[in-house]
């Protein structure tokens, strides 16, 4: 890693961040460190040729079973920071330096060996494991609660399944027709019908995988399941491992702001492993004040865990989020997303449920302003690309208060000093139907 200077530890809460880490979980996805770095770095260089900045990135170095790791070295625009609303009047500030150098260290905190443990492969084990998950979330509520908070979401987790129940019936429909030819003595119709048809209903379930995400969206549904349900001991060590990691280097932290990040079901993982990395800091005495703090969450389906009812423990992990103090938690989800629960609170199923200083924001990226329009028209086709804009540029400069994931994760702001006076969107209802989420 590059040398950075310290941090200053009397600095004021809004001042320029110069050295940052950043801990990033990425969703239930089987590609590796490699893959996000070489997406970091390509669509580091894409926006900041947009927004104005420069950001480097370094080469990937490999930490154990836990971590791979790359510096960034951004540099920004100077921001100043807000004076303090008592602030009493005097000499003005010095001029600002017209560029501010910033030092990030990204830790990529690895699951996805976890990940590929729990990826059946080939696709009769995929249609196995698409019907037991669905079937699973249906009889435990968590469907239902899905319809209710977000029918974009219930489609996404409801329509692998269904396409393979019609499949089915069509299979046997096929079946019932061609035993009807035989029975009348056209044997050679009977054939001809399934040898046409059988290959035009694989091609039709083949299509059907492709077309709802069968692949990724199923293996983590099922997965999701089993850890509520306790039966991930794999995953279960390593967010006991990556916590115990989290909270030794806070406790020896030096950085002006320490930033978890989750995507997708990483979102998941992000509040579950900052939560126990907090039980574990608040078990040692005259443990030293931490650096700024905070979670960024994008794109979460957090109800899908959060409602099952054999989620106790991951419930009470929210609720913990939502009581620490100084955290800043802001979770970005967007309304096109139809992978995501757009501006729905991802601690919504905190037990107790409870005001507390660490509650997240919400916000929506936007991204409609990000394209123009063609682009963005495209954007919305694809499902796949729409879930994963969160980590990538847009093709327009974002404005000044928009959503720039590099510029959260390289520049000189904190996540709080980024969001400060933005009350975040309350009450989005769009997606809600059967009355709304049960509370």
């Amino acid at each position: 890693m590059s040398a950075a200077p310290p941090a200053d530890p009397a600095a004021p809460p809004h001042a320029p961040v110069r050295r940052r880490r950043v801990a990033f979980l990425c969703g239930f996805d089987p590609q590796g460190p490699a893959h996000y770095h070489q997406l970091y770095r390509e669509q580091a260089a894409a926006a900041a040729a947009l927004g104005g900045y420069a950001i480097e990135v370094g080469p990937r170095r490999k930490g154990g079973e836990l971590l791979a790791s790359w510096s960034l070295t951004g540099r920004f625009p100077a921001v100043r920071p807000a004076a303090p609303p008592d602030a009493s009047e005097g000499p003005p500030d010095p001029p600002a330096e017209p560029v501010q150098t910033v030092h990030t260290r990204f830790d990529f905190l690895r699951w996805d060996d976890v990940v590929r443990n729990h990826w059946p492969r080939g696709r009769a084990a995929l249609f196995a494991t698409t019907l037991r998950g669905s079937w699973a979330m249906w009889r435990r509520g968590v469907m239902l609660e899905t319809l209710r908070s977000a029918w974009p979401m219930f489609l996404a987790i409801a329509l692998p399944a269904a396409l393979l129940l019609l499949g089915a019936l069509l299979g046997l429909g096929l079946l019932a027709a061609a035993g009807g030819l035989l029975a009348g003595g056209q044997g050679l119709a009977a054939l001809a019908l399934l040898g046409l048809g059988g290959p035009a209903l694989w091609r039709l379930a083949v299509w059907a995988e492709a077309r709802s995400h069968m692949a990724w969206l199923m293996r983590s549904l099922a997965c999701l399941d089993r850890q509520a349900c306790g039966r991930t001991p794999d995953l279960e060590a390593r967010l006991d491992a990556q916590a115990e990691r989290l909270a030794d280097e806070l406790l020896a932290a030096d950085e002006d702001e320490w930033l978890v990040v989750g995507h997708s079901s990483g979102a998941m993982m992000a509040a579950i492993l900052l939560a126990r990395a907090l039980q574990r800091l608040a078990q040692v005495p005259g443990a030293r004040p931490r650096p700024a703090l905070a979670l960024l969450t994008l794109g979460h389906c957090s109800p899908l865990l959060g409602a099952h009812p054999a989620a106790v423990a991951y419930r009470a992990e929210l609720a913990r989020l939502r009581a620490t103090p100084g955290l800043c938690w802001i979770d970005y989800a967007a309304p096109p997303d139809g992978c995501c629960f757009a501006l729905a609170d991802p601690s919504r199923h905190a037990r107790p449920l409870q005001p507390g200083p660490g509650a997240p924001r919400l916000f929506n990226p936007r991204f409609a302003e990000a394209f123009d329009p063609p682009a963005y028209a495209a954007l919305r086709r694809d499902k796949f690309r729409m879930h994963f804009q969160y980590l990538m540029a847009g093709g327009r400069p974002p404005a000044a208060d928009g959503y720039d994931y590099f510029a959260i994760t390289a520049g000189p702001q904190t996540l709080a000093a980024r969001h400060a006076g933005r009350p975040g969107v309350r009450d989005f209802r769009r997606f809600q139907c059967l009355g709304g989420p049960r509370r």
